[in-house]
């Protein structure tokens, strides 16, 4: 993925309109979206404007992010899930628009819904672990 700008830009897009669709950022998502952000090799200033201007942008596409390789779409909607739940409140529409970004990517909606309910049953382990995109930038990770 560290090649691949569009993914980069997917990533970090969809993860924003997934946090977005309840029409609030709080501050623990902000940090989560800015952690990733980094990550991903976009700079401060740019995740900050882009996370601020987001909720009152009217002409951003909200479709799901297509991603060239599925393990791409996996650490996604992986990393969705710890978004969403950074608020401590898992919506129904951030669970469907996760699962709309699964089947634009051809993954069954049972993985989505085996490792929401694995994350469910273990928040505190899976919290206590590396984001899923830094498996991608992280050459000495082994996990």
């Amino acid at each position: 993925m560290t090649n691949n700008f569009k993914d980069r830009s997917n990533y970090f897009k969809g993860l924003l309109l997934l946090v977005g669709a309840d029409k609030i950022i709080t501050d623990e998502e902000t940090k989560l979206l800015t952690s990733i952000g980094k990550t991903l090799g976009f700079e401060k200033r740019f995740i900050k404007e882009v996370i601020n201007d987001y909720l009152e942008n009217e002409y951003i596409s909200h479709e799901p992010p297509k991603f060239s390789q599925t393990n791409y779409a996996k650490a996604f909607i992986k990393d969705g899930i710890r978004l969403a739940l950074a608020d401590n409140e898992l919506q129904s529409v951030e669970v469907e628009w996760l699962k709309k970004t699964a089947d634009e990517n051809s993954i069954p909606l049972t993985w989505v819904d085996n490792y929401l309910n694995k994350y469910l049953s273990n928040r505190t382990a899976l919290e206590n672990t590396p984001l899923e995109i830094e498996k991608f930038f992280n050459p000495s990770f082994a996990g």
